[in-house]
């Protein structure tokens, strides 16, 4: 497996028609370890657009395999780590209308 053709359509802009391209990459060459350093990029990228919305992990440990085309991701974090990550993802405002939140159910 030296080559994978794919092909993609990409619009220039949101308002462009889609155009294809028949897109090609050749692996001729490449070690595991540069699959794994490409791999790695990959995975930053998307890893860090969740950490935007979800909120951002002190340490993470991910199974690459939940990336492949064709898969699909499970967060495996524990309720805690959930609600930790969503806790941080909020501005100091936000953290402090939360907790004036939880303080009056349990006034209630």
């Amino acid at each position: 497996m030296s080559k994978i053709t794919h092909n993609i359509t990409t619009k220039q802009d949101k308002d462009s028609q889609a155009k294809s391209t028949q897109f090609t990459v050749d692996f001729t060459g490449m070690t595991e370890q540069q699959y794994q350093a490409m791999a790695m990029a990959f995975l930053t990228v998307k890893r860090q657009g969740f950490y935007r919305v979800h909120g951002i992990p002190a340490t993470e440990t991910i199974m690459a395999i939940g990336y492949v085309p064709g898969t699909r991701f499970v967060d495996n974090r524990t309720p805690i780590e959930k609600a930790r990550d969503a806790l941080a993802a909020l501005s100091p405002v936000e953290q402090a209308e939360l907790v004036k939140q939880n303080q009056a159910k349990k006034a209630a």
